[in-house]
């Protein structure tokens, strides 16, 4: 520590983008793109990631030019200024980005600290307190750049300085490459499901088949599998019987229903028959020293993991969390919240009254109930049926949703869907909790390395078990 330095982080930076206060209209432009160059704001700014990116707006070229006066490039850092305040990214240079307003960008003096050190800086506790300290804001809390230049920046040597950022900067990579993998199993088993009990592709394929004088079992098989016949012959036998098996269990025809036409012996039911819509209610404040695992709406969208909470903290009733249960937001269905919870005591699981929490009656079928929730057309569904007018005050109505027609196919292959995507989910779930282990030891490491209370290399013995 007596090599350490404090230096004010406006000494440290070669360059700071700041575009408070500019618009399209200032700029000489209607209004951003739907397509060009990707435009960040604070709301798409979380510390290691980009969120909400479905509702970011883009730059045309010509707006691009006129706004990025420079551009950004590797190294530099994102850091949200105000609501919320104190969100960090670092950028690789990968892709150019439109910096909008309540976001700084920081490019750091390469001779004077390494970028990924002042990421691990400013994500810190002391990091965090600095900003705090030179905030400013009754309702929303912000930090101006003449205040913001003027934090103390602990500064070790160079090569502390990269063993600490390596450390963090490998953590937060496995943290981000588990969340990547749970996207993609999530996209992989929605795929599956819409192509299954959506579009119909198998069916269809045996179909055309048919028409065409072909075998409809192979032209399933290609449906299902994405194979060619020749890429069929080369799986393994028992791969083969079983995507065989599986191919069989869908029908060669469809046929009308108030839904439209589905698949031959198929039905359509109210979602009722699938799920109980459970609200029993429980009061943690009445058990003020019990702790309890609380499923939120803001625990959804800080990453899907609920927050731990005595009773005396929580004011109002909850719903008691059930085995098996999926949560769905009665909020705003435009923006869909569907939560596959796993509680690790049901005696203490609660979530908001602001859920719908739907059972199912045969827990094994899980993953397909996760699957129909989160399709499409029982989004639509939803959206249809909600009270309120515009935007946030919009609310589905419970009753109404449970009692939705939808399609329910035969119970072996609701069976067959279900153990694929119970599979998925234990893998994400699994995931997750990795993530949280990676997060709770770089959170717990990073002070006693930018305090030096402990060597690099004691850290890297920590990470070891962690790992």
């Amino acid at each position: 520590m007596t090599e350490w330095a404090s230096r004010p982080l406006g000494e440290l930076l070669e360059l700071v983008i700041d575009h408070r206060g500019k618009t399209p209209k200032k700029m000489g432009f209607d209004d951003f793109d739907r397509t060009g160059y990707p435009v960040l704001s604070a709301k798409h700014v979380k510390t290691d990631e980009l969120v909400n990116l479905d509702s970011i707006r883009f730059a045309s070229e010509q707006m691009y030019k006129k706004w990025m006066k420079v551009e950004i490039q590797e190294g530099d850092i994102v850091l949200t200024s105000e609501a919320p305040m104190g969100e960090v990214f670092y950028l690789d240079g990968k892709t150019k980005y439109v910096l909008g307003q309540r976001v700084f960008g920081l490019r750091p003096n390469k001779e004077e600290i390494d970028s990924l050190y002042l990421v691990a800086w400013l994500t810190s506790q002391k990091g965090r307190r600095q900003l705090e300290a030179r905030a400013s804001g009754s309702t929303v809390l912000g930090i101006k750049q003449s205040e913001l230049l003027q934090i103390e920046v602990d500064l070790p040597p160079m090569r502390i300085q990269s063993q600490i950022a390596k450390q963090r900067h490998d953590l937060s990579r496995k943290i981000e490459l588990n969340r990547k993998i749970n996207k993609t199993l999530e996209e992989m088993a929605q795929a599956i499901f819409k192509s299954w009990f959506v579009d119909f592709d198998p069916v269809k394929a045996r179909m055309a088949a048919i028409e065409n004088g072909d075998d409809p079992q192979r032209a399933a098989m290609r449906a299902i599998s994405g194979k060619s016949d020749e890429e069929l012959d080369a799986l393994p036998r028992e791969q083969f019987d079983q995507l065989a098996a599986t191919a069989d269990l869908f029908p060669s025809a469809l046929t009308d229903s108030e839904l439209g036409p589905i698949p031959e012996g198929w039905e359509v039911k109210p979602f009722s028959d699938l799920v109980n819509l459970d609200t029993t209610s429980v009061k943690p404040f009445e058990s003020p020293n019990k702790i309890w695992e609380h499923f939120s709406i803001p625990a959804f969208d800080e990453g899907k993991r609920p927050s731990y909470e005595a009773g005396e903290e929580i004011k109002s009733n909850k719903y008691a969390v059930k085995p098996g249960a999926i949560l769905v937001s009665k909020l705003n269905p435009h923006f869909p919240r569907t939560w596959w919870v796993e509680p690790t005591d049901y005696e203490s699981a609660i979530c908001s009254t602001e859920f719908m929490q739907f059972v199912p009656y045969d827990v094994s079928k899980r993953g397909f109930i996760y699957g129909l929730v989160q399709s499409g057309l029982f989004q639509e569904g939803i959206a249809q049926r909600v009270t309120g007018t515009t935007g946030s005050r919009q609310r589905a109505q419970p009753k109404a949703v449970v009692a939705m027609p939808v399609i329910v196919p035969s119970g072996e292959l609701v069976a067959v869907y279900s153990e694929l995507a119970n599979s998925m989910a234990a893998k994400k779930e699994s995931n997750l909790e990795q993530c949280d282990t990676l997060a709770i030891t770089r959170d717990a490491l990073l002070p006693k390395l930018l305090s030096g209370e402990i060597s690099v290399g004691a850290a890297e013995k920590e990470l070891e078990v962690a790992a």
